[in-house]
């Protein structure tokens, strides 16, 4: 499972927050360079824990994640040069362009019910209920300065913007919902601040390496949870928001791979092992395990485990197992528990079953009525066997080594003939190898 754990900082010597029960779920997004890839997590402030559980391709994105937020009803909205509507499952957008002056989106915030938008031309609203976009109007000349990135949150009934990378100082504004133009400047924070967002009713900001609590009072920010423990690399968190309680929890991404297996059935003849023909194709979290299974029913895999190994051998077992019957064998990969796969994991993962069958050795038994033979005649001798057919025999006589006999069924007959030469006594018939369908026995 991608469950990113967390660790106490003992070596910091940064003032940590004593979080108390955040009831609603944070939220924030990441890029991850090596795949081209944003992702957004939830941060569980509490434990200090974060999962990945939504990723976007960059070149797939209809717009670069600047910002982002959910709506009551499960819409997902991202913005940048225009705004993108997910429907779970989140695939595929719909998107919506900005009327005139447009711009692009840079903030974006579900408030009382409307989204509001921060370009550099000024606020926009979402009407959610009917997809309506409004231009509402601009910016104070000074709020756009130095720059045009700024993420909302709110704070004590009222709408607030803060820019996103000022130097030298992070501006926060109250938006005045009516006019923006009469937006005031609130305060002016030292140091970067890459997101900002309100959960239960306190602000919570990133740097993007920490996440942090801002205290309107003190004007500071407040360290309380270390990005790269979290499994977020440092430089990188940015857009902190929320998912608002009429949103189910969103589960963590899986990223537990059991690999596969060749398809095909395997026979085996006994007693030897049946080894699993694994393509070594798994892809393993920390935390993972992988194993093999062998199992009896395709439609109940869990079920039906009959031998759960930590190598692709298995040995046929008489107590549990009959020859002749097909088995599957399977990888398994989930959360290490007590050194099996937990096989309640959310994000346990079986690989594709290939089939496994032994077979019992072919016997064969020779018999005569009357073992009594002339020089220069021939004897049928009847034979009996075991197996799967067709049968192929491999016998000795005195005059001719190497023979072979071929029988179609479970009985025949065997054509044995003495030579005209051939002194009295004893004419020994030696078996050397019988072949049936799937074994040899020599």
């Amino acid at each position: 499972m991608k469950k990113i754990g967390y660790k106490i900082l003992l070596s910091f010597s940064f003032i940590l927050l004593n979080k108390v029960g955040y009831t609603q779920t944070l939220l924030g997004t990441y890029f991850d360079s090596s795949v081209d890839s944003f992702y957004i997590v939830t941060i569980d402030l509490d434990n200090c824990t974060a999962c990945e559980v939504l990723a976007f391709e960059e070149f797939t994105l209809a717009a670069d994640m600047w910002d982002f937020t959910f709506l009551e009803d499960g819409r997902l909205l991202t913005a940048e040069n225009e705004l993108a509507i997910y429907d779970p499952p989140y695939n595929s957008p719909t998107l919506y362009g900005l009327p005139p002056p447009g711009g692009s989106i840079r903030g974006i915030h579900l408030f009382n019910g409307t989204v509001y938008m921060f370009t550099f031309f000024g606020l926009y609203t979402f009407d959610p209920a009917t997809n309506q976009i409004d231009f509402i109007g601009s910016w104070p000349p000074a709020m756009v300065l130095g720059g045009f990135n700024y993420e909302f949150f709110d704070y004590n009934g009222d709408l607030y913007a803060m820019e996103i990378g000022g130097s030298g100082g992070t501006d926060i504004w109250v938006i005045d919902i009516a006019d923006p133009e009469n937006s005031t400047l609130a305060n002016v924070v030292i140091g970067l601040s890459t997101g900002a967002t309100t959960l239960n009713g306190e602000v919570i900001t990133t740097n993007q390496t920490w996440v942090q609590l801002y205290d309107f009072a003190t004007n500071t920010n407040t360290n309380i949870c270390f990005g790269p423990d979290m499994g977020i690399p440092a430089f990188t968190l940015n857009n902190l928001s929320y998912l608002p309680a009429s949103v189910p929890p969103l589960p963590c991404l899986c990223e537990t791979n059991a690999g596969s297996m060749v398809v095909g059935t395997e026979n085996i003849c006994l007693p030897d092992n049946a080894v699993a023909p694994f393509n070594n194709d798994e892809s393993l979290d920390n935390d993972d395990l992988l194993q093999y299974i062998l199992f009896t029913d395709v439609t109940d895999t869990l079920g039906s485990i009959l031998v759960t190994s930590n190598t692709p051998d298995f040995a046929f077992d008489a107590v549990t197992m009959q020859a002749g019957i097909t088995y599957y064998l399977a990888s398994i990969a989930g959360d290490d528990l007590n050194g099996n796969v937990d096989l309640d994991d959310d994000c346990l993962d079986i690989s594709n079953a290939a089939e496994v069958v032994w077979h019992e050795p072919p016997t064969v038994e020779l018999s005569l009525t009357s073992p009594d033979v002339c020089q220069g005649a021939c004897l049928n001798v009847d034979v009996t066997l075991t197996g799967t057919p067709p049968f192929e025999l491999i016998f000795d006589t005195p005059n001719t080594p190497g023979q072979t006999a071929n029988f179609g069924g479970l009985n025949d007959i065997l054509e044995i003939c003495v030579p005209s030469a051939a002194a009295t006594g004893d004419f020994e018939v030696e078996l050397l190898q019988l072949t049936d369908a799937f074994c040899t026995c020599e």
